[in-house]
């Protein structure tokens, strides 16, 4: 059934991925702020409802074929409901708020190694999706910039009608 009316002047997938993007500009400038971090990953999580134009079936199906999309919907989910390790996903081992050390070396160079350290909310991994994704632990503005580029190539074809792994693949992830 297609979206009849949105909300307000949200009416498309197009526009929601707007807003999705204004709320990354925010988890950008604040990494660590849980209300950015939260209204960005609850949005992010009903972008396929959106793209599906309202087909929970197709929306939910899209949503379980992609790694990224399924961390997005523990976190989204687990957010709402006050508990990111719920049984009914298993994408996500553990969530923490910690600091991101990063260590830059100069290849020769006679400069020692540049320490770096950021705070960062974390997610650990589960094995499918360090696998499809490339990483034990992903940061959750490192988690958001994956969503926003995977839905600007998504909308840019049409929703896969029927379903399947060919069609269903974005340009980009």
């Amino acid at each position: 059934m297609p979206l009849s009316t949105g909300i307000f002047t949200l009416k498309s997938a197009a526009d929601l991925l707007g807003k999705l993007e204004s709320d990354f500009a925010q988890l950008q400038a604040n990494p660590t702020d849980p209300y950015v971090c939260f209204n960005f990953f609850v949005t992010a999580e009903h972008m396929p409802e959106w793209y599906y134009e309202g087909d929970a079936k197709r929306a939910g199906q899209f949503r379980r074929r992609y790694a990224l999309l399924r961390v997005c919907s523990q976190l989204a989910n687990g957010a709402k409901h006050f508990e990111t390790l719920d049984k009914r996903h298993a994408s996500i081992g553990g969530t923490n708020h910690t600091e991101v050390v990063t260590i830059t070396f100069s290849p020769g160079s006679r400069q020692p190694p540049q320490r770096s350290s950021r705070p960062a909310f974390v997610m650990g991994l589960e094995e499918p999706e360090f696998a499809e994704m490339g990483g034990i632990i992903v940061t959750a503005d490192e988690l958001a910039a994956r969503l926003i580029t995977f839905w600007g190539a998504q909308l840019k074809v049409p929703p896969p009608w029927p379903l399947d792994p060919v069609s269903a693949a974005p340009q980009t992830e």
